[in-house]
């Protein structure tokens, strides 16, 4: 129990306090994501009197796994602890008076707006009982020897403008107030929904202590949910000037749990937790001279023949609760990697924060460099031009899993390739493209027919190529070389090797041949490639070229 507590210790950060009483304040400290689920830790701290006390940690996720519960605490005895699911008809106040609120600023905004409007309304009148006037005097005037019709165009030209300007005014605020209208009736929608989802269910874990003394404790309780889960993916940069690849191994992860996760020490974990806590026991295991119970005994099957599916001699949950051994990797410097014989765990140092949103977070778990063989590959018969495989060993002490892997030569981006899971000391290959520095092609030097004998007799193809070979590369290269010789589906065909000679290249079973050769930099090379083919004079062979 105390190496429990003091993992569980390790995770805490920002205590949170609550004084003697049934519900207390409680909150994610740690989570621990696996393949498909995660296990979460929170913690709370109460105040106690001597004796015996209820605590209950509340509004808790509903697909909460009852049987994964479990409760660590120092300076009190645990008495009882169990899960109860709450059906409540509790409304959202809170959110409904904050919406509420919002409305009476909306609607403040509109008196603003309807102010506004009456104020441009009282000039409008003002300057179209002006314009009315105006129009009389002028007429009137124009009659006399005073009349400066200056004098009255600048008179209509303010008018104009002050119209334009007021009505101008009064649409501004007419729009305003509709947007306004349009936010009002959006929260009233939202308010009618808020009060329509009166009642939730959750769970509570309670759990009833005895205390010795007066005392502020911590308590942490324990649970596995679902909806959370991480998967690996990896950017491969191939260094080809250092003959190196620095992988970066980076984890996806996801949660809906129901709670958002703030702030927490986050761990990403391979291993997969046990579906049952308890240890499966031996049936009788019956042997007889003769069929037991009319079984005869080619029917008969041992049950002790399957495999008992237990990883391990304890039980998974707990053993992800000790206390993990740091181990000094100086080229992985994002998480703390803790290797086991069955499982790895990845301690992210810094604090997270991912929210039941569902939405993809990506985690640096490590950045390494590993020493990479290159490899060239070419089969001019398919295709021109020479392939570049890498082959990585990993030689870190945890696995590297399956995930996708985006791989780049130097500056350039190749592809996207599957990574299959890769535990240390084994090797992968990664596809790097073609070379262009490095040349091949396939070339038909001649093809011609012969028949051999009278009656009977027998026709012979011979097929003779050349694959040429160029390295313009500054450096020596091998490259592997592949062809193939065509299979008689029938006896009475026959197909000879003439060139290569067995000692220079490998035949498979399969009939596919094999070079390795050495090219020096700016080296040419010409490999001959001759067969042929026999067959009775009058046949017609299908498949060659």
């Amino acid at each position: 129990m105390k190496k429990i507590l003091v993992v569980l210790s390790v995770f805490c950060t920002g205590m949170l306090f609550a004084q003697q009483g049934d519900k207390i304040d409680s909150k994610v400290v740690s989570a621990t994501v696996f393949k498909n689920r995660a296990l979460v830790t929170r913690e709370g701290e109460v105040a106690v009197n001597k004796g015996k006390l209820r605590i209950v940690f509340s509004n808790l996720p509903v697909d909460l796994l009852d049987e994964t519960v479990r409760i660590a605490a120092e300076g009190i005895k645990i008495l009882d602890v169990k899960v109860e699911e709450r059906f409540t008809t509790e409304t959202q106040q809170n959110n409904i008076k904050i919406m509420e609120h919002r409305i009476d600023s909306l609607q403040q905004l509109i008196k603003v707006s309807n102010d506004r409007i009456a104020v441009y309304t009282s000039k409008k009148e003002f300057v179209e009982s002006l314009k009315a006037k105006s129009a009389l005097n002028i007429s009137e005037k124009m009659l006399t020897v005073n009349y400066n019709p200056k004098e009255w165009g600048d008179m209509l030209t303010y008018i104009d403008n002050s119209l334009t300007e007021i009505y101008k005014g009064i649409r501004e605020q007419n729009y305003k107030k509709g947007l306004l209208d349009q936010e009002i009736a959006a929260i009233k929608s939202d308010i009618a929904k808020s009060q329509g989802l009166q009642s939730k269910n959750y769970k509570e874990i309670i759990v009833n202590i005895e205390a010795d003394n007066k005392a502020e404790i911590k308590i942490f309780p324990s649970y596995m949910v679902q909806n959370a889960s991480w998967y690996p993916v990896y950017d491969a940069r191939v260094l080809s000037q250092q003959k190196e690849v620095e992988l970066s191994y980076y984890g996806l992860l996801q949660q809906s749990t129901g709670e958002d996760w703030n702030d927490i020490q986050l761990t990403l974990s391979t291993a997969e937790p046990l579906s049952t806590r308890s240890i499966p026991d031996f049936e009788r295991w019956f042997i007889d001279t003769k069929p037991i119970n009319g079984i005869s005994d080619q029917n008969y099957q041992n049950p002790y023949n399957a495999t008992i599916n237990v990883r391990g001699g304890r039980s998974q949950g707990l053993q992800l609760m000790e206390l993990s051994e740091k181990k000094d990797m100086p080229e992985v410097v994002y998480t703390n990697v803790n290797a086991k014989e069955l499982s790895t765990t990845f301690e992210v140092p810094a604090a997270n924060s991912i929210p039941s949103d569902n939405s993809h977070h990506k985690v640096t778990i490590a950045i390494t460099t590993m020493p990479v063989e290159f490899r060239y590959t070419t089969m001019p018969k398919l295709v021109k031009g020479v392939f570049l495989k890498g082959k990585i060993t990993n030689q870190k002490d945890y696995p590297l899993l399956a995930g996708v892997v985006s791989v780049f030569m130097d500056n350039d981006f190749i592809n996207k390739t599957n990574l299959a899971t890769t535990v240390p000391t084994d090797t992968f290959e990664l596809a790097l493209g073609t070379d262009d520095k490095i040349q091949s092609k396939k070339v038909l030097i001649k093809k011609f027919q012969e028949s051999k004998g009278f009656l009977g007799g027998k026709k012979q193809v011979t097929y003779e190529y050349e694959i040429q070979l160029q390295n313009n590369r500054v450096t020596e290269e091998t490259i592997s070389v592949y062809d193939q010789l065509p299979i008689p589906m029938n006896e009475e065909i026959k197909v000879d090797l003439l060139e290569p000679q067995k000692d220079k290249s490998e035949l498979g079973n399969d009939q596919k041949l094999e070079w390795k050769i050495s090219l020096k930099p700016g080296e040419k090379r010409a490999l001959p490639f001759k067969f042929q083919v026999t067959c009775p004079e009058n046949a017609t062979i299908y498949g060659l070229d």
